[in-house]
């Protein structure tokens, strides 16, 4: 089980080839959040711009209808982890296999 600082409740909800993402409750006051980390323990430079830029462009679409909100960007261990906003959804294939 995973374990990020600030946050509990956490349930896998999607793993890919280069994240994984993750529900949960931030401790601080109970807000749902989903919560998306990189894999590699140490991720490389360009993986961790990719991420703030990630992080970025979200802000910048502030509250566009259909686009997921960013709360903050943090750090787990050595990863960054976008902390979003958790709308309920299920992932594709998760909504998929259940026919």
């Amino acid at each position: 089980m995973v374990e990020i600082q600030g946050f509990h409740n956490l349930a896998e909800i999607y793993e890919g080839n280069k994240a994984i993402v993750y529900r949960g409750q931030r401790q601080s006051d109970g807000q749902a959040v989903v919560l998306k980390l990189l894999r590699q323990e140490y991720p490389t430079l360009e993986e961790v711009q990719q991420a703030n830029r990630e992080y970025e462009l979200l802000l910048g679409l502030g509250s566009k209808p259909g686009v997921i909100k960013a709360y903050e960007i943090s750090k787990s261990h050595n990863s960054p982890v976008l902390v979003l906003e958790d709308l309920g959804a299920e992932s594709l294939r998760v909504w998929l296999t259940k026919g």
